[in-house]
């Protein structure tokens, strides 16, 4: 990521096209570099599902760099995917469903579709609700690997 932002916060506010090429170089850098971290593989049981969540988390020195979750649907059999990137052990970029998210310090910068394309009209009360429920969710996630995110 030389010779241009590393973080987020380093994006010029309003500079959409740059959010979501960190976004690409994020996902691209670690998931290139996943066979050199530690990877670990986990079954969780969420009181609101009947079946298991399997988890795949790929570690660094400890530190989270990437976590996947496949959360079966007891309805309808699909098993929906859910990624998330990190960076410095903080969530980088997530990707949930048919929604996807840049985030710095815990705060979603930019919300997309799956496509990365810029989702409009959301108030702060969606964000914030957002911000919240990625973060106590990928705390859960990376608890049921013993691994706390900072």
């Amino acid at each position: 990521m030389s010779g241009g932002p590393t973080t987020f916060s380093q994006v010029a506010p309003g500079d959409t096209a740059g959010v979501l090429s960190l976004m690409r170089l994020t996902m691209t850098q670690i998931d290139s570099a996943l066979n050199l971290f530690e990877r670990r593989d986990t079954l969780l049981q969420t009181a609101a599902d009947s079946a298991p969540h399997r988890l795949t988390v790929w570690l660094q020195h400890g530190i989270p760099r990437k976590l996947t979750v496949d959360a079966p649907d007891s309805t309808t059999g699909a098993v929906p995917e859910s990624d998330y990137w990190f960076v410095d052990g903080d969530i980088a970029v997530a990707l949930e469903g048919t929604s996807a998210f840049a985030l710095d310090a815990g705060r979603i910068v930019l919300w997309t579709d799956e496509t990365l394309v810029p989702r409009d009209g959301l108030n702060d009360a969606d964000r914030m609700a957002r911000e919240s429920s990625i973060r106590a969710q990928v705390e859960m996630y990376l608890a049921g690997f013993g691994v706390k995110s900072p």
